[in-house]
């Protein structure tokens, strides 16, 4: 008798501690929205940034390459962003960290979430180096991790683990949730990445999905695709890009499962608003740049091609006489000249570099 009841209670413990960790497993964060959370995805040419506001709160995923800091400073400008509680480098390759030093010198970063993983590039040196000068929170995340952002949450669904040799497939994801709705965010997770976070067991559902890695193939994998489920899809990817992004076969999948398409090569920086139940667009799905758009770009370009035109007949150029460097005035470099090897000169560039110096890589003056 008495070794049956064991038996019993022994049977029921495993049940238990069974139906514990399937609940703890299938687990994601939930929020109630009291206003609106505004997500605008940038149009940042061949790279990723997204902003997020709510409720007084701010977070920047990713920030594009460091050429494209300009657009990034003017559509946080716009934005009215002054602090960011979160700043995301969802793994260090250029076209998602390059402008990270920027941002983090020029706006109040309370956290900066990455994975734990180096690379012996310029763009991750400076960011890491911007992060040290001005003693950002590092954190190297958890699947799992909730975080309050405003009147929403987020919580960690990649990576499971880093992989030294694998950068994409080490992104950070998370899942924003704010009230009713949601919003999956994979950097470049591949289908590799995707398979673990399937396996991870947690509820990946989402009404809007950023395409991972830029629409490449190499992503949206049919069991991720199934596994999230979006209603609408981002896609931040350059116009005509030398990759071909997004990949034909990816549009068609997700054309073939009714997924509703937004595109930023084609369709500019693109913006949802939730107020906690509904999501609107600031455009139609598929709708493409419209001319006053696209006219007002490349005007704004050519203005600004004559602006830099007519400031090189009298550039100032910083010079660091002990590196033999190059640097434009408002290069970030130009803070740690120290002062005895600072020189200021209006010599042009040809004249410099016929005495030994060369251009700065970061300013490329």
């Amino acid at each position: 008798m008495y070794k049956k009841l064991k038996l019993i209670m022994v049977i029921l413990a495993v049940i238990l501690l069974t139906a514990g960790c399937g609940e703890t497993a299938q687990r994601i964060t939930t929020s109630v929205a009291e206003g609106e959370m505004k997500v605008t995805y940038i149009d940042i040419g061949q790279g990723d940034a997204t902003l997020i506001q709510t409720n007084g709160a701010a977070m920047l995923i990713d920030t594009g390459v460091y050429e494209q800091k300009d657009i990034l400073m003017t559509e946080l400008s716009e934005a009215g962003v002054e602090e960011l509680d979160y700043l995301i480098l969802t793994h260090p390759d250029a076209d998602h960290i390059g402008a990270g030093d920027v941002v983090i010198e020029n706006y109040d970063v309370q956290n900066v979430i990455m994975p734990d993983l180096e690379r012996d590039t310029k763009a991750y040196e400076y960011a890491v180096e911007a992060i040290e000068k001005e003693a950002v929170n590092v954190i190297n995340p958890d699947v799992g991790q909730e975080y309050d952002l405003g009147d929403a949450r987020f919580v960690i669904v990649s990576p499971y683990k880093v992989n030294e040799n694998d950068s994409n497939n080490s992104s950070v994801g998370i899942k924003l949730v704010h009230g009713d709705n949601t919003f999956l965010f994979t950097g470049d997770a591949e289908e590799l990445e995707e398979s673990e976070m399937v396996e991870g067991n947690l509820n990946l559902e989402c009404d809007v999905l950023k395409l991972g890695h830029h629409g490449s193939r190499t992503a949206t994998g049919d069991r991720f695709l199934a596994a999230s489920d979006p209603t609408w899809a981002v896609i931040s990817c350059g116009v005509d890009n030398q990759y071909g992004f997004p990949h034909s076969e990816v549009v068609a999948k997700l054309e073939d499962d009714d997924v509703q398409i937004y595109r930023t090569d084609t369709m500019g920086t693109v913006t949802a608003v939730s107020d906690g139940t509904i999501i609107a667009w600031n455009k139609a799905a598929g709708q493409m740049r419209s001319h006053s758009e696209e006219s007002t770009k490349q005007a704004a370009a050519s203005e600004k091609t004559v602006d830099s035109s007519q400031e090189e007949q009298s550039v100032i150029y910083v010079l660091n006489t002990s590196t033999k460097k190059i640097h434009l005035s408002e290069c970030s470099s130009v803070e740690t000249i120290a002062g005895g090897n600072r020189k200021d000169t209006s010599e042009s560039k040809e004249v410099l570099e016929a005495e030994g110096y060369t251009g700065c890589k970061r300013c490329n003056p």
